[in-house]
């Protein structure tokens, strides 16, 4: 008796998916350089502007103003387990000319992380040391 075997794959999102607009000229060469990354299970990501990024380097710890959160009013930062979804937010913010980082932040050191839905979660601050890499986007142009 032969056993028929199904092979499952788990699709791979990369930030072209995660883009409404295709990129251009030096927005397209940053996309295709955040696509080839690998994210970490055990990691999530956020992708901050400069000054986001200016305060976390101030401050030791960066807390989003809440304008641009889903959850109307919430003072919190949202972090994405996809690699390539936080890519696509830093993206977002290098594009419209405020600088763009990708954060990969050790979940383990954040103070407190709530599931926002599939994929998605919210943390009331990041602090700096929760943080193991930060990708400025202009220096992958």
């Amino acid at each position: 008796v032969m056993k028929h075997f199904r092979q499952f794959f788990v699709e791979r999102k990369t930030i072209f998916d995660w883009l409404i607009f295709p990129p251009e000229g030096e927005h397209l060469d940053i996309a295709n350089k955040i696509a080839a990354m690998e994210g970490d299970d055990s990691m999530v990501y956020r992708g901050i502007n400069k000054a986001e990024y200016d305060a976390l380097m101030r401050d030791g710890f960066v807390t989003s103003k809440g304008d641009g959160n889903t959850r109307l009013g919430l003072k919190a930062s949202y972090l994405a387990d996809d690699l390539q979804l936080g890519g696509r937010f830093a993206l977002r913010h290098y594009m419209d000319g405020e600088g763009g980082y990708l954060l990969t932040i050790d979940k383990s050191k954040l103070p407190d992380q709530t599931q926002a839905d599939p994929g998605n979660s919210y943390t009331s601050r990041i602090p700096k040391e929760a943080i193991v890499d930060i990708v400025d986007l202009g220096t992958l142009v």
